[in-house]
């Protein structure tokens, strides 16, 4: 691609040319959402899925991991899923913890934090 003063010109077969101040395909949108889920692994046992992190290009998947765990007192891991890219795993039913934390550390709008069952 060409760059002249803020336009690319995509040199390809489809000629794409956008304004990098209106459209950037590549720009996290605040549309997307992170999921809070929650998987039983046995009886007693549950796991806090996050999902959609890798929308938010100012959120780094691991210092996330390592301040959640510091701060709930938990442990986890980033597991890379073909489907969904990269998902946080965390031991416990942490999902209202966590969609605080992001609230309140990460500004993210409570409209975009969906957290499913109960």
């Amino acid at each position: 691609y060409l760059k002249n003063n803020n336009i690319y010109y995509y040199t390809n077969l489809d000629t794409l040319i956008f304004n990098e101040n209106i459209l950037d395909p590549f720009k996290s949108t605040k549309e997307s959402k992170i999921h809070l889920r929650l998987q039983q692994r046995s009886t007693k046992k549950y796991i806090t899925i996050v999902q959609g992190i890798e929308s938010y290009t100012e959120i780094d998947a691991k210092s996330l991991l390592k301040s959640l765990k510091k701060n709930l007192c938990c442990n986890g891991c980033i597991i890379h899923h073909k489907e969904y890219g990269n998902v946080l795993q965390i031991q416990g039913d942490k999902r209202s913890d966590i969609f605080n934390f992001l609230k309140e550390k990460y500004k993210i709008n409570e409209n975009n934090i969906e957290k499913h069952g109960g």
